[in-house]
């Protein structure tokens, strides 16, 4: 049986789409993709369904082993020490035939592997519009030599998975091939887009993902939107169920067309 591994975010980012993104398709290929073996190399941030037991080996209940610190400049350090570094090394360490990275963000865990083929979903192209528009201030290009890192280890998977086919055709131009690029037949990236913000692709793809395996009732993740979306990112609330719904519409046009 092929095992595959799934990164997700680190809950520290503490961006409940994200978090949501992994739950749902780490439970949907667990439930459906019965032909593989599926592990999660971290604690996932906001689970939609009921939180399982941590499994032997992993540090899904200690996911960053620091404290919060007193000031935003360590407690940027910290984020940026447990992602970049402690997250990746302890990955290194877990045993899989195929690893998925599920935010391209996170594309530098991919030259921390060297156990078999390696995925990364893509969401959009925003660290490299980042690293283009260049750099004033020291945080700044701290933040863009790590960008340009992720960027590297981003060319260097073995494939990629997006969501519509202009972001195909986007990546393959930045790539510079179009090779092992593999779309999701659901035009998410230019919902969010209509919706603006790019960020809002992973809840439209999220309600396709629910359409598609009606696990969980539309309400309950509004519920939890409710309760779990961080102070600083309530003004994306009503966006966030916006582009659930919009997804769920999506999918139920293409499974009409089809």
């Amino acid at each position: 049986m092929t095992s595959v591994l799934l990164v997700p975010d680190l809950p520290l980012e503490r961006w409940p789409s994200m978090d949501r993104y992994a739950s749902r398709l780490s439970f949907h290929l667990r439930r459906y993709a019965t032909d593989l073996q599926i592990a999660v190399a971290g604690h996932i941030g906001a689970l939609t369904v009921e939180r399982p037991a941590a499994e032997p080996g992993t540090f899904a209940s200690i996911p960053v082993p620091f404290p919060v610190l007193p000031t935003p400049g360590a407690n940027e350090a910290r984020r940026y020490l447990a992602r970049y570094w402690r997250y990746p090394s302890r990955i290194r360490r877990r045993d899989a035939d195929v690893l998925h990275v599920l935010d391209h963000s996170y594309a530098h865990v991919v030259d921390w592997w060297r156990k078999g083929p390696r995925v990364v979903t893509v969401h959009d192209l925003l660290p490299v519009l980042t690293v283009q528009r260049g750099s004033s201030t020291l945080r700044e290009r701290i933040r863009n030599g790590l960008l340009e890192r992720v960027l590297r280890a981003l060319r260097t998977a073995d494939a990629w998975i997006v969501a519509t086919e202009w972001l195909r055709g986007e990546l393959a131009g930045w790539l510079g091939h179009a090779r092992n690029i593999h779309v999701i037949p659901i035009p998410g990236s230019d919902v969010a887009a209509e919706l603006g913000h790019a960020k809002l692709l992973n809840m439209v793809m999220l309600g396709a993902m629910l359409e598609r395996a009606p696990v969980l009732p539309l309400e309950a993740i509004d519920h939890a939107l409710d309760a779990h979306m961080p102070a600083h990112r309530r003004d994306l609330l009503e966006a966030n169920k916006q582009a659930l719904r919009r997804g769920i519409e999506l999918a139920k046009a293409l499974t009409v067309a089809v």
